[in-house]
């Protein structure tokens, strides 16, 4: 059983199961089954267990809080940390990793509501975290530094660190995304030096670096009291924001503040396509079956097909979009963007709009199971939905 830390939460159900047709638009219209209260302030991330039987909320009032997905219950509040932006389960489920604007990260005991470790960088707040696919380390990279710590995650033991080199031509190097490979050998890292890398997790060396044909230059550099030549390579045009892996392991997907994503082959690192969705592309997310992609950028979210790079449909908001998640089965997606007041889902093969949640607000999440949908909701709520009938 959770221990319960805090009953303060509250969740009221059953009158927003009702669910209508918008005839202009052929779209349901639906309504929250649950509304679950007690943070104080915006819930920043949502987070489905791997079993789907637990939700897990960040708030900017500095708590996480671990909620019964089925009943609504309130299980657990996690306090201590500010500003939750990082909030992540393991995929074995028994420890969720949550984070702030702070250069710490904790591992909470999913089943104890107790904290394992606090795992410590030495500058800056940590952005970005991955769990290893067997559970049992954590990388962190740090915003303001150049390198990526491993953790043992039973222990809270540093492992290993993954040193960049600290100053590129553009500056300091910093490490925006970190990712594990679905078979664990592999960790990407993407940096503010245009380069993404692929590191051997078991022995923490550089396995390659992506090169984009079309980026290479040869540039002269003075060395020894001589010019000479020398080719300069890069991933992207630009900063590197995010790395995500496909569920199948044959692709990594890379977005560049230049405003395109790309698609390289794994294991051999080969670029494949080049997406121009000449906005921001991030953040990215693979369909479960790895046949689409995903990207936000102002105010669409993008579908690409994943084997070809061909764009399969833009999903409109009025607002800004930054959070989507595919269904199960990966025919549905559900998107959030700011200042519209209902999240929508949608048919990912038509582009059709499926349903608009009334009072759903980013972020967004699809249960792992497929059957709940989950949003921020007004004041700090998190809201509950069931799945429409197909």
């Amino acid at each position: 059983m959770l221990a319960l830390l805090c009953i303060s939460g509250t969740q009221s159900a059953g009158a927003g199961r009702k669910t209508t047709r918008d005839t202009s638009q052929s779209a349901l219209i639906m309504h929250p089954r649950a509304q679950l209260t007690g943070h104080k302030r915006r819930v920043n991330v949502l987070a489905f267990s791997p079993d789907a039987q637990l939700i897990a909320s960040g708030s900017e009032d500095g708590a996480a809080r671990i909620w019964d997905t089925a009943t609504g219950q309130l299980k657990a509040t996690l306090p201590g940390h500010k500003d939750v932006s990082i909030l992540t389960f393991s995929p074995d489920g028994r420890t969720v990793a949550i984070g702030g604007y702070r250069k710490t990260v904790k591992l909470w005991d999913v089943q104890t509501a107790t904290v394992k470790a606090a795992l410590a960088g030495k500058e800056g707040f940590i952005n970005s975290v991955a769990f290893s696919p067997d559970s049992r380390t954590l990388a962190t990279a740090s915003l303001y530094e150049s390198i990526v710590r491993i953790w043992n995650v039973e222990t809270g033991a540093l492992e290993a660190t993954l040193a960049h080199e600290k100053e590129c031509e553009y500056g300091e190097t910093l490490v925006w995304s970190v990712a594990f490979s679905t078979d664990g050998r592999t960790i990407a890292t993407a940096t503010s030096c245009r380069q993404v890398y692929l590191w051997d997790a078991e022995t923490k060396k550089i396995r390659m670096t992506l090169i984009d044909p079309r980026l290479s230059q040869t540039v002269s550099v003075r060395s020894q009291g001589h010019w000479v030549d020398q080719i300069q390579t890069a991933s992207h045009a630009s900063k590197v924001y995010a790395v995500a892996f496909s569920p199948d392991g044959h692709t990594l997907a890379t977005a560049g503040a230049e405003g395109s994503a790309k698609l390289w082959d794994m294991p051999t690192g080969k670029l494949k396509f080049t997406l121009e969705p000449a906005e921001k592309a991030y953040p990215l997310a693979f369909a479960p079956d790895a046949k689409i992609l995903a990207t936000s950028g102002g105010s669409t979210v993008r579908l690409w097909d994943a084997r070809t790079g061909a764009l399969l449909a833009k999903l409109q908001h009025r607002g800004t979009s930054w959070s989507h998640s595919f269904s199960l089965d990966g025919k549905l997606i559900l998107t959030g963007s700011d200042n519209e007041k209902f999240a929508k889902l949608w048919d990912t093969s038509t582009g059709r709009l499926v349903a608009q949640l009334v009072g759903g607000d980013p972020p967004v999440a699809f249960s792992p199971d497929g059957r709940t949908l989950a949003t921020a909701g007004e004041k700090g709520a998190v809201l509950l939905w069931d799945l429409p009938a197909r």
